[in-house]
């Protein structure tokens, strides 16, 4: 099988290895073990001249911001910046001292003193919002701090202010992690002419020395997602998704200049939420990310071409300084990149890179690193992480192929394991043969086309917050869907508002926290966007909810589609949550269908049955505390699920739940197994079919291939069977 980084075999190709120097033998080594075909260096590590003389492609990274510390140590006014928000402080005279970098982590940021405070600096009374005039208050240099006078006895006051960011996120974290003890890195802000010429010339001496190099891969471009610290330096806030790191005096005054709109600091602090992807955006701050996604695809398609005319391919890494980089924007293809990578470590981590809209070579940087952390509790827990992550990794690639894996960290953290070291080659296989068989096509999708309704939409596909989150995001029920056999698509409420539900989707899901963009929050306060769902759904469309969907208190209801799910939510604000508990009806197609794996998330859910919902069926619930339920709406169908975390039986619930909202139960006898725990995937194009064991134990399913016709499996431990 041919591709663009050469041909595949089951055991040879796809593959990218992170070598280091000093390991020679051991590079050679693994290369023929696991069937790599391309090498790669990490930060902190280098390829000897041994190691780019062996016989694969060699990949190279580069960071151009901080790749000339001497350059950026010299002009430490041009570095990244943060506008940051003192913490609160609460006054107890008239007069009040902020000391402005109390609560932060002093290793991070320095005051930025070099612009007048007086013209961007602002302090806000928080107890009111109110912006105090600029003659209340005065700047002290020396001291670092602002004071407040005619302050509010018993008001909390915060100061926005400039600093320079001092070290590097990415630094920062391999000396926390990974205990580097090499001098702290910054990185500097192309917005300044200088610093362009600079890293254009920097990029030019490095293709000179690095000739041997096939895949130039850059660390993304320029600016690195917003990870702001607390003084002992655990994270105060951090959104892989914002737009912080590229603001600065510089970019705010080229902006006004290219749009018109003014900007202050508190457009970008926001109240101190800092303008969390997870909430709805300001329209002036989605103004300042259009023009620095512009202003990014443009200098990096500069830069993409230099490295073309030497002849060599170009891999950009989807993490780290991403900002601007959004990949599901078509301006996005005028970069000229020829293959992205990301770390993966879910399904919808997978799908996040494999479902871009541009033709890429798309390759996944497994989890675990091959870090100490990841490997100090021992090889086999270390295995353990890695099956975990493959497991969920290769359901999504059954739905939408990628063309390469790797890894990344230092080859010799598994060496000391052997048995992780099989394992990989195991995945190695698993991966080319899926690859081989499948001929990188896209595997049959059952009839439903499903759309996930956002704040963000299309834009922000498969998009996720950080670990730690899952609690206020979809991610769970997303990691669902990313290996369930549908046609998905994002939808924006801008986008149904505007035009309605477009006509090919078969089933709408929305869900997670009321107030964040998942859910929408006051996206749904004017009823304007219920009323398009509503009939929607009146007219035969299928609509899901989960946990919160379309939820914000408003005329008298906390679900603004409550009719349509046939339930409503107590949030507080009745005396009446007394009631029996609910009837519990089970005959339903999505119970008979799932067995004894119908087993929904026990959940205090405080969700019960609309009074008039006559045609709401609930097939689970705790007490009064609905689990799952079905609703008719006139032509139409809706379910609920009070809670999806990921579980096998919470993705055959899922799946049903899509059947039977699209009345496609049929769908059952087509591409799918019996047994919960194995998962299958159609082929037309080569006519074969693969089922997967998800589980550690053997499994015995009775399988419909792509034709229906039906055969009896016995697959073990979480391996694959081609039929």
């Amino acid at each position: 099988m041919a591709t663009k980084y050469g041909s595949i075999t089951v055991d040879h190709g796809a593959v990218t290895l992170p070598a280091e120097s000093g390991k020679e033998r051991e590079t050679r080594l693994i290369l023929e073990k696991w069937g790599a075909d391309a090498v790669r260096d990490s930060d902190g590590t280098e390829l000897s001249p041994e190691i780019r003389e062996l016989n694969c492609k060699v990949f190279s990274t580069v960071c151009l911001v901080r790749a000339d510390q001497a350059f950026a140590r010299k002009h430490m006014d041009k570095v990244h910046q943060h506008a940051v928000m003192s913490d609160p402080v609460a006054a107890t005279g008239r007069t009040l001292t902020i000391h402005l970098l109390d609560g932060h982590f002093r290793q991070q940021h320095v005051i930025n003193w070099a612009e007048d405070p007086k013209k961007w600096w602002q302090v806000f009374d928080r107890s009111t919002g109110e912006l105090l005039p600029k003659t209340r208050w005065s700047a002290n240099r020396k001291q670092g701090t602002v004071t407040i006078r005619g302050a509010l006895k018993g008001h909390l006051y915060t100061v926005n202010f400039w600093a320079y960011q001092i070290w590097d996120p990415t630094s920062m974290f391999n000396h926390i992690i990974n205990r580097w003890k090499a001098p702290h890195k910054v990185a500097v802000d192309p917005i300044y002419p200088e610093v362009r010429k600079h890293l254009f010339d920097t990029l030019e001496t490095w293709l000179d020395e690095n000739p041997q190099t096939d895949v130039v891969r850059l660390t993304t471009f320029f600016y690195h997602f917003p990870i702001y610290h607390r003084a002992d330096g655990w994270d105060k806030q951090r959104d892989p998704y914002g737009y912080l790191d590229c603001a600065s005096p510089r970019a705010f005054r080229e902006f006004e200049k290219a749009t018109g709109i003014k900007l202050t600091l508190e457009d970008i602090v926001d109240e101190g939420h800092y303008h969390s992807s997870m909430r709805p955006l300001s329209p002036a701050f989605r103004a300042w990310m259009d023009f620095i996604h512009d202003f990014v695809t443009t200098l990096a398609g500069e830069l993409i071409e230099r490295v073309h005319r030497r002849g060599k391919r170009t891999l950009a890494f989807l993490g780290d300084h991403w900002i601007g980089c959004e990949p599901y924007r078509p301006t996005f293809a005028r970069i000229g990149l020829d293959s992205v990578v990301g770390a993966v470590e879910t399904g919808v981590q997978c799908r996040h890179l494999t479902d871009i809209p541009h033709k890429l070579v798309k390759e996944l940087r497994l989890g675990p690193y091959f870090f100490d952390i990841c490997f100090q509790q021992g090889g086999d827990v270390a295995m353990a992480a890695s099956q975990n992550v493959w497991v969920r990794t290769r359901r999504a690639l059954l739905r939408q192929p990628a063309d390469r894996i790797g890894w990344g960290g230092y080859l010799h953290v598994p060496l000391a394991h052997p048995r992780y070291v099989e394992h990989i080659q195991d995945v190695c296989r698993d991966f080319r043969t899926l690859l081989i068989n499948s001929q990188r096509t896209i595997s049959q999708k059952s009839r439903p086309k499903v759309a996930v309704l956002t704040y963000w939409g299309k834009m922000r596909s498969w998009s996720l917050a950080p670990i730690g989150y899952e609690r206020f995001t979809p991610e769970t029920w997303l990691e669902i869907l990313a290996g369930l056999p549908f046609d998905v698509s994002f939808l924006s409420f801008e986008e149904v508002l505007k035009g309605g539900v477009p006509r090919n989707i078969s089933v709408l899901i929305n869900g997670g926290r009321s107030a964040t963009n998942w859910s929408g929050g006051a996206c749904w306060a004017d009823g304007l966007l219920a009323a398009q769902i509503r009939q929607w759904v009146r007219a035969g469309g299928g609509f899901i909810g989960i946990d919160e969907p379309a939820a914000v208190a408003a005329q008298g209801r906390f679900f603004q589609l409550s009719d349509v799910l046939g339930v409503e939510k107590e949030i507080g604000y009745t005396t009446e949550w007394n009631l029996p508990p609910v009837v519990v009806d089970r005959n339903h197609f999505i119970v008979d269908e799932a067995g004894e794996a119908f087993r929904p998330e026990e959940v205090e859910s405080f969700v019960s049955p609309m009074p008039s919902s006559g045609n709401l069926q609930v097939l689970a619930a705790r007490g009064a505390h609905i689990l799952a339920a079905t609703n008719r709406y006139a032509k139409g169908r809706s379910v609920y699920l009070a809670r999806a975390s990921f579980s096998w039986e919470a993705v055959r619930l899922l799946h049903l739940a899509i059947l039977w909202a699209s009345r496609s139960e049929g769908e059952t006898r087509r591409c799918y197994s019996t047994n919960h725990l194995v998962e299958c995937a159609y082929y037309p194009k080569t006519g074969r079919t693969i089922a997967v064991n998800n589980s550690p134990e053997p499994q015995t399913t009775l399988l419909y291939d792509g034709r229906g016709r039906r055969r009896r499996l016995r697959i073990a431990p979480y391996q694959s069977v081609w039929v």
